[in-house]
């Protein structure tokens, strides 16, 4: 390993996806978005990125990300679930993926976020979970009920002002351990990038520790406000994530999911 530099080592589907979200994400940088971490070299060894190194986290970095993220997400997404334009389905196995997503050959199905969400989210999980033996009946029963408040269109509220595509450009996987907090402010890395709603994002941010939260709605809200309301639909846009951690993790996460159900059930 140069000096540095830092290799991350994976499958060769999981890199190449996500060298391009990296790519993806970069391109709003010189619009004022969010610092995606440099890549200098996929190969054999791995994917190859500049080493960062953590300071302590400030308010004035948390509300300048917050920020810089709506313009990250302003950068926009053709479609619901909608893969990086650069990624090349021909070389990587998009069933290897950790998610669904629609290649740049491919049109997605799906008009409205609600109805993506379920289909290609929360059911393929949920049953993943339910195979392990992680997801009780009484539980598998109250997800089916948000099913139907989600494809109703229940949650179907609009993107932030500044996204003028049907989806937003997100990160896709942006909890606490993404986020690098440097002297040069936060640098996001590891990605799993997608066009999805915006506020899943922040949502899925708030999870598992991430400091000044509240400087990072700020920021975000100063440029581009989300829509009314949007305090009472994180939990919702957590299900996901956390359900995916109950198919991957097991049982440890039940009780989070099983809250959030109950808010919404």
């Amino acid at each position: 390993m140069n000096h540095g530099e830092f290799i991350k080592r994976a499958t060769n589907a999981e890199l190449e996806y996500e060298a391009a979200g990296l790519n993806w994400l970069r391109e709003a940088e010189p619009d004022g978005g969010a610092h995606i971490v440099a890549i200098r070299g996929l190969d054999g060894e791995g994917l190859h990125l500049d080493y960062l190194e953590s300071t302590t986290p400030t308010e004035a970095a948390a509300r300048a990300f917050g920020a810089a993220l709506a313009l990250t997400h302003a950068k926009g997404a053709r479609c619901w679930g909608a893969a990086p334009d650069t990624w090349d389905s021909t070389r990587a196995n998009k069933g290897k993926m950790p998610m669904s997503v629609v290649p740049l050959s491919e049109e997605s199905t799906y008009s409205s976020f609600g109805e993506w969400l379920v289909a290609e989210r929360l059911r393929p999980v949920a049953e993943a979970s339910a195979m392990n033996g992680d997801l009780p009946a009484t539980t598998a029963k109250r997800l089916e009920k948000v099913y139907h408040l989600l494809e109703s269109g229940e949650f179907d509220t609009p993107q932030p002002p500044l996204v003028k595509t049907p989806a937003a450009r997100l990160h896709g996987d942006l909890w606490a351990g993404n986020l690098m907090w440097t002297n040069q402010g936060i640098t996001l890395i590891d990605p799993s990038a997608y066009g999805g709603h915006a506020e899943t994002d922040l949502a899925e941010c708030g999870l598992f520790g991430t400091p000044l939260m509240s400087e990072i709605y700020a920021g975000y809200n100063s440029v581009s406000p989300l829509a009314k309301g949007w305090e009472e639909r994180v939990p919702l846009h957590r299900i996901y994530m956390l359900t995916l951690h109950l198919a991957l993790f097991g049982a440890g996460y039940l009780s989070a999911v099983e809250t959030i159900l109950q808010r919404y059930v």
